[in-house]
């Protein structure tokens, strides 16, 4: 039984390799055939069949240069005039392309060459504009795809890319414009439906985008699931978090541990997160509720949030926190400001904190934060890469230095001394409804201690 086992896969083996081979040495006899071929005395059938041999291979420079070798000893032949046509759009020559169809429009013309011959013009079109983009003029880029719309011709096309520069210019309520129209217009085309939806979370009208995806038909919703998964974990509102955070201190401390709820409620175009968290360290005890508010009246390609939180009766952390920040969306990246406002039992501490987040390829994007607390006339500076690996899995990393803490919790953090940190953490979505997350931390501030912090998540989104 062994032996016959061996055999077959010996068998198997060697059909895979013959099979290989036979299809190599086709493609190669193609090619050795054309380069070795009698130009002087080619054939019109002998040319034509390899040329469409060359065409299944896409070898469209070989086919190319046998058509016009045939082209001179039959110059007006429509077809091979024709086929020579159709292989300079297929290598983008639209100007000796054009030329070709309208020559063989001459000669033999039909409603199908006149298509061809539009098809190539638009085609052309659409390539000049989109080196208008390359070149950064956007407004006449813009412009000359609206008028391409406008004449319907290349709608398709246009729109798409219509849609895709909106995207990119983060004029989302644009592109929801157009994707809903082309969605209309090709209703069997799923990728519109892809685009009209990511166009709605991207206004963060999430209530109408998980509609959108609900009332999809099965089958469709089933391919939009294999093709763009991502829709389906970007369209819940409402969020329950649970964290809970664990550190061991190497001096004046010893361990701390915060326990933390956290709700997240949209309305209308507010969002609202309603925050409680204990916090427990050398048999002390403090409670702190917290609410962070993401209003939506900020015009185009602003955001921003408020957040309020306080302690009844602090003995671990400040009194009372304040904080507002408004943030500016440029081409690729968003500029943030942020005034915060601490109040603990013996003073006030006020600090602004502007930030930049740079946008880079292969999702990455990098964030700096400089803190700078007035009172103390100390700052800390904030790095943070992260990368969204793909809809389910994202990370970061971040470091942070300065004269003072970058997290402040209560007065000794405010001390001046070198103060530096690194914290790394993943998030996992298990479901487009659960996902777990995790962070690890050091932080060092001189003279005063060493933390070593890990924190858990749990998120659940309705």
């Amino acid at each position: 039984m062994k032996l016959l086992i061996y055999l077959f896969n010996i068998f198997i083996f060697f059909s895979f390799h013959f099979i290989l081979n036979t299809y190599y040495l086709t493609a190669d006899t193609i090619v050795e055939k054309s380069l070795s071929v009698d130009y002087e005395n080619i054939t019109y059938d002998s040319g034509i069949e390899i040329i469409k041999s060359a065409i299944k291979q896409k070898d469209f420079q070989i086919a190319e240069t046998i058509s016009r070798k045939l082209l001179e000893k039959y110059p007006d032949n429509s077809e091979i005039i024709t086929i020579l046509a159709r292989l300079l759009y297929w290598q983008k020559n639209y100007d000796e392309s054009i030329k070709f169809f309208q020559k063989a429009i001459e000669i033999k013309p039909s409603d199908e060459l006149y298509k061809e011959l539009e098809k190539v013009k638009t085609s052309k079109e659409l390539y000049l504009i989109d080196q208008l983009e390359k070149e950064g003029n956007l407004e006449e880029y813009e412009s000359k795809l609206k008028r391409l719309i406008e004449s319907n011709r290349a709608i398709y096309d246009a729109g798409y890319l219509l849609g895709m520069f909106y995207v990119k210019q983060r004029e989302y309520s644009k592109s929801l414009e157009i994707f809903k129209m082309l969605r209309e217009k090709y209703p069997d085309d799923i990728g519109f439906d892809a685009l009209y939806i990511e166009s709605l979370i991207l206004i963060k009208d999430l209530k109408q985008a998980k509609t959108e995806l609900t009332n999809l038909p099965e089958e469709k919703k089933q391919r939009l699931i294999k093709s763009r998964e991502d829709l389906f974990y970007r369209v819940n509102e409402h969020r329950l978090d649970l964290k809970i955070e664990n550190y061991k201190y190497s001096e004046i401390f010893n361990f701390e541990k915060e326990y933390s709820i956290f709700m997240t409620q949209k309305l209308k175009k507010a969002k609202f997160i309603f925050g409680f968290s204990n916090v427990q360290r050398d048999k002390k005890n403090d409670n702190l509720f917290s609410i962070d508010i993401y209003p939506g009246f900020f015009v185009r390609k602003n955001y921003g949030n408020f957040y309020i939180a306080f302690s009844p009766s602090p003995d671990l952390v400040y009194r009372s926190l304040i904080s507002a920040e408004i943030c500016s969306s440029l081409k690729k990246s968003d500029f943030c400001f942020r005034y915060q406002r601490m109040d603990f039992e013996t003073k006030i501490i006020n600090i602004i904190i502007p930030g930049l987040i740079f946008y880079l390829p292969n999702h990455y994007s990098i964030e700096e934060r400089v803190y700078i607390v007035l009172e103390k006339k100390t700052y800390s500076i904030m790095s943070t890469l992260y990368h969204d690996f793909n809809h389910r899995f994202d990370s970061y990393l971040s470091l942070s230095f300065g004269e003072t803490g970058d997290i402040i919790r209560e007065l000794v953090d405010l001390d001046k001394v070198f103060t530096g940190g690194i914290r790394t953490g993943f998030e996992y979505k298990i479901t487009p409804k659960l996902s777990f997350s995790s962070e690890f931390s050091f932080y060092k501030k001189k003279y005063h201690y060493e933390r070593v912090g890990l924190k858990i998540y749990l998120k659940y989104w309705n």
